[in-house]
Order: C-alpha cells, then structure tokens, then sequence
C-alpha cells in the first residue's frame, strides 16, 4: 500500500535517518520543529509508528526507559550507558551469531537478534564526562 508522502513524513523520517544519538521522540519532535514549525506531537507519533510498521526504522524499547529511535537497519548491537544515558551503535553485529542450536531443533526460526549491554561508557567511567 502507498503511503501519503508529506513534507511532516519527510522530515521525521529524515531526522530519525541522520540521528546518530538514538533521540526519543521529544527530541525528534524539537528537531522537525526546527523544519515544519506547526508540526503536532501526534503527527511525530504516527510517522514514527508508520516508518517502524515499514522497517525504515527501528524502535529501541530498553527496559525502563523512554522509548529511543534508530534510523540504522542493518544488524547492530546497543551499548547503554548508566552514568550519561547515551545509546551507542556497536557494529558489525553478525546475524545469527548467538543462534541457540536448540531453537532451530524445536522448531524455531530466528530471523534476527539484538543485543544491548549496560555499563559505563569510556567517558563516564573516567569521569571525564560532566
């Protein structure tokens, strides 16, 4: 089914693409704002809904915490940070690579896998980070 391009669509989808930070969806509201001023919180939600639904982004549900966006697909592995609360790409994830020979002998078929560590990044754990 097509979707109806419009230029709230556009810039969500834009913004969650170039984000390198994982931002929440506050965050990805204040950044369209900055290109569609009149642009709703409703709006933001539902594309982002809808760019999830078509796998143009990946929705981070971490456990206790605001949901956060990823506009990479490809398979990758999160590090989270305790101290600042920064989200981190780690790459190259391999796809299959934590595949339990057991699943697939009970019939389960995995199809992907994610990953997310929980620690102190470099900058926190030096105390650089202010």
């Amino acid at each position: 089914m097509s979707r109806r391009r419009t230029l709230q669509f556009d810039a969500v989808r834009d913004v969650v693409q170039r984000a390198c930070d994982h931002p929440n969806a506050d965050q990805i509201l204040a950044r369209v704002r900055e290109r569609v001023a009149s642009v709703s919180v409703g709006t933001v939600y539902r594309n982002l809904e809808k760019l999830a639904a078509d796998g143009e982004i990946h929705i981070l549900q971490i456990h206790g915490r605001q949901a956060r966006y990823d506009g990479m697909i490809a398979a990758h592995d999160h590090f989270v940070c305790d101290g600042c609360g920064t989200v981190s790409d780690l790459l190259p994830a391999q796809p299959g690579r934590l595949t339990h020979p057991a699943l697939a002998e009970v019939g389960y078929d995995i199809r992907a896998h994610t990953q997310t560590f929980f620690g102190l990044c470099p900058e926190c754990k030096t105390g650089a980070r202010a």
